[in-house]
C-alpha cells in the first residue's frame, strides 16, 4: 500500500513539474503568440495594472462508466498574466 500511494504522488508531482514548465516556457513571449498556440482563450479579465488576464479551461473527466458514460470531473484552468505591451509576465493554473 505504501507503495501504491508513493507512486500516485510521484506521478502527481511529476505531472506538476511539466505543467509549470509549459507554462514558464510562455514567461516574455506575446499574447499574440499564446493565441496562435493555444487559440482564443475562453474568456479575459483586466490585470488591473492596465494588462489582462487570458483565462484558458477545458473539462477533464474523472471515470468512465459503462452504459453511463463519463461520470464527474473538475475544470482544468491556466491563467496567463499580460502587460499592455502585450507580454506575459506570469502565469497559474489549477487542476492537472
Amino acid at each position: 500500500m505504501k507503495r501504491l500511494v508513493c507512486l500516485a504522488l510521484l506521478v502527481a508531482l511529476t505531472g506538476c513539474a511539466s505543467i509549470n514548465a509549459d507554462m514558464q516556457a510562455w514567461n516574455g513571449r506575446t499574447s499574440q503568440q499564446l493565441i496562435l498556440q493555444w487559440g482564443p482563450p475562453a474568456r479575459s479579465t483586466t490585470d488591473g495594472a492596465g494588462g489582462e488576464v487570458l483565462v484558458y479551461e477545458r473539462w477533464v473527466p474523472r471515470a468512465f462508466v459503462p452504459y453511463l458514460g463519463w461520470i464527474g470531473g473538475y475544470t482544468a484552468t491556466r491563467m496567463f498574466y499580460v502587460n499592455a505591451s502585450g507580454v506575459v509576465y506570469h502565469w497559474s493554473w489549477t487542476g492537472l
